[in-house]
Order: structure tokens, then sequence, then C-alpha cells
């Protein structure tokens, strides 16, 4: 098989268990055209494996089933975008709260462009996505640390939704216990919206998309202290797939 696949292992290790399977499945389709030759060759046709069931079967599948390989392609249509998303949930090199609410925002953009905005043909996909993204991955502090990534908030493009608010807030009246300490991070706010202060020199602007995301909240919020100490512990936090793997 490492003849028709250029040395190339079907099997791909990943994260999660949810990750390991469809990196196989996206390796068997960049195989496509090895693996059809493989089983159409003389050296398949003498091989012991052709004459068991299994291998029959396979030949079958591989060759002649007309839903196989559109149906894997399909597959990675929907999945592959949300693999991205767990690689990164499961990251190790940095705290990554700060990039999986956006990361969940590109993986379902990415998902309509795989089925070029046809409405029907991804519909239901995303309808599943929504429902396990509310129950296992979606929390106010998703929201809160989107809000806080000062990559994404000074994005030209950034939009703090109603949920992003929401979301903030909750995350406010949860860590911060005093009216005195909230109504602070209220008022300090407004500054880290209209990057003044500290916020806005040119240091920090540089290094907005290249600090790790506490470094640079100790770095630049220093005279918004109260909203400081709640960025750092926000985006200081560690996040996991696991909730994923058995889905």
């Amino acid at each position: 098989m490492r003849k028709y696949t250029k040395g190339r292992e079907l099997a791909r290790q990943g994260v999660t268990r949810f990750a390991t399977a469809y990196l196989t499945l996206k390796s068997i389709y960049q195989q496509k055209i090895g693996l059809r030759s493989m089983l159409e060759s003389e050296e398949w046709a003498k091989c012991p494996y052709a004459k068991k069931s299994d291998g029959i079967n396979v030949q079958l599948i591989v060759l002649s089933d007309p839903k196989f390989w559109p149906t894997i392609k399909f597959c990675l249509k929907c999945v592959i975008p949300l693999v991205k998303v767990l690689r990164l949930v499961d990251g190790d090199a940095k705290p990554e709260i700060g990039y999986i609410y956006e990361a969940m925002d590109r993986a379902k953009e990415q998902i309509r462009k795989n089925f070029n905005d046809v409405q029907r043909r991804y519909r239901l996909i995303l309808r599943i996505i929504e429902t396990r993204w509310e129950l296992q991955l979606h929390r106010p502090l998703h929201a809160a640390a989107y809000f806080l990534n000062p990559k994404f908030h000074y994005d030209p493009n950034f939009v703090a939704n109603e949920e992003v608010r929401v979301g903030l807030y909750e995350v406010i009246e949860k860590m911060c216990p005093t009216t005195l300490e909230r109504c602070r991070i209220d008022l300090q706010l407004e500054k880290f919206d209209k990057a003044e202060g500290l916020f806005g020199k040119e240091m920090a602007i540089l290094t907005r998309t290249k600090k790790q995301l506490a470094l640079w909240w100790e770095s630049y919020g220093v005279h918004c202290k109260e909203f400081q100490n709640l960025a750092i512990r926000v985006l200081s936090l560690t996040c996991s797939a696991t909730g994923c793997e058995r889905n």
C-alpha cells in the first residue's frame, strides 16, 4: 500500500478521539487516486488479501460504491473546520481561552463557504453545532475572553454584540464580589474600548497580536487596576476539549 500512497500512513493521530477519526478520513480522501490505483493493480489481484471477504468488500466500496467518496467529502466539509477548533482548545503552548469564541465563528463561516452558501445544504449541520456549542463549550467566559483579547477588540470588524456584552457582564458579576469594584471596572472599560492611556501607546498597538494575552494586560493595563486584574484572571484560564471526545 505504501508504494501507492507514497509511503504515507492512512491512520492519522489527533489530540482527541474526535479529531483522530476525521483526520484519518481526510488522509483516506487525500489518497483517493493511490488507493484506487492499488485496488486496480495486478499486485493487488495476486495479493492474498484480495481473495478474503474483507479485501473484496474494500475493493467494492472504494471502486464501485457511488456514495463512498462523496460522503467522505461531505463529512470533511462539515468537520475539518471543527477539528481545527478542537486542536486550538487542546493546545498547550499558551492559554487559548481568548481565541475560542472567534474560532467557532470562523469555523461556522468556513462550513458555509464549503457548501457555497447554499443554506439547505448546511442548515442541519449548523443546528447540530449550535446545540453542542451551547450545551458543552460555550460559556460567558468565552465571550468575555473574546472581548478582552486586544487582537480582536481593536480589529475594525470587531462587533461586541449582545451575546458578547452579556457574557462580559456576567463574568464581572461572578468574579468581582463588591459593587465598588464592578463600578470601577465599568468606568475603566471605556478606556479599553477607546484605547486611551497605555492601551493606545505604540508598543501596546504593536504587540496586540504578538504578546501572550495576560502578559499584554499586565504590561498595558496598569492604569485600570481592577479591570486589569479581571482580564488577567480570565485570559490565564486553561481549556479542554475532553467533553467533546465521545460525541
